[in-house]
């Protein structure tokens, strides 16, 4: 997966970048749950682990931390056991934070891309086509 984006920037600033953006990819989790996980909470909401464990969150590498430092962000996640183990409901929840960044007229522009490979005889571009849905936007 990479992502790409372009905020608003000031030369003068120790942290340079308006806003800032990130990725994860969740597993197994149902839409209302990846949506309570990431929901901006105020200053006086507890902190919660909706997600539950770490195991719905897929291991990238390079790690978000390392990543997240720039506007051109890149992660891979290998499948090391059979796919039926991670499940069949996979999100990619993409964040963008506003850091110093007056709120902007227009939203935040952003490029993001996924590829996916495998090694065994499957069609599975035919497989994915056939279970892509629209994504979902959560405003909070």
């Amino acid at each position: 997966m990479s992502l790409a984006y372009d905020p608003p920037v000031r030369h003068s600033r120790i942290d340079y970048l308006g806003t800032k953006m990130s990725f994860r990819l969740i597993r197994g989790k149902s839409v209302d749950d990846v949506a309570e996980a990431f929901r901006k909470r105020g200053k006086d909401d507890e902190r919660v682990d909706a997600l539950g464990s770490t195991k719905y969150d897929c291991k990238m590498e390079p790690k978000a931390r390392v990543r997240e430092a720039g506007t051109l962000q890149k992660a891979t996640f290998i499948m090391r056991r059979k796919p039926a183990d991670y499940g069949d409901t996979y999100f990619l929840v993409v964040r963008c934070e506003n850091k110093w960044a007056p709120l902007a007229e227009s939203p935040q522009r952003y490029a993001l891309v996924v590829q996916i490979e495998h090694i065994s005889e499957v069609d599975l571009h035919a497989q994915v086509q056939a279970r892509i849905q629209p994504p979902v936007r959560i405003r909070i």
